[in-house]
């Protein structure tokens, strides 16, 4: 099944990192960093949108949450953990953390399973 993975980060090497890591396990991704623009139309099966604490509260945040609702399954996951409150109201499903390298592909990947699961 189709996995499309929206990350909007403003550490690009840890998400660089992981992408790389989730696409060997093949899941197909998409990175999407804090310059870019996000695509119109998403509607595959499930997205999930990696969000870095740095971008919490951001325009751009903001507008990728309202992207995300066209979509079919949303969820947001934080990566590392967030110091700040997100200024709009959005389930937050799971917190990441993105500075042990061992564990974070392994950890995500069984958090994407799980999701998988659940909802397709």
């Amino acid at each position: 099944m189709f996995l499309q993975i929206l990350y909007a980060s403003d550490r690009k090497v840890e998400a660089e990192e992981l992408l790389k890591d989730l696409t060997q396990r093949s899941f197909s991704c998409m990175m999407l960093g804090e310059e870019d623009t996000p695509p119109l139309g998403i509607s595959k099966p499930v997205v999930l949108v990696l969000i870095s604490p740095g971008l919490l509260g951001s325009e751009y945040l903001k507008g990728l949450m309202d992207l995300a609702i066209m979509c079919d399954c949303f969820m947001p996951i934080i990566i590392g953990q967030p110091e700040a409150e997100l200024p709009f109201r959005v389930k937050i499903y799971s917190v990441i953390n993105l500075n042990h390298p061992d564990t974070r592909a392994a950890e995500f990947e069984c958090l994407v399973r799980s999701i998988m699961h659940k909802y397709l």
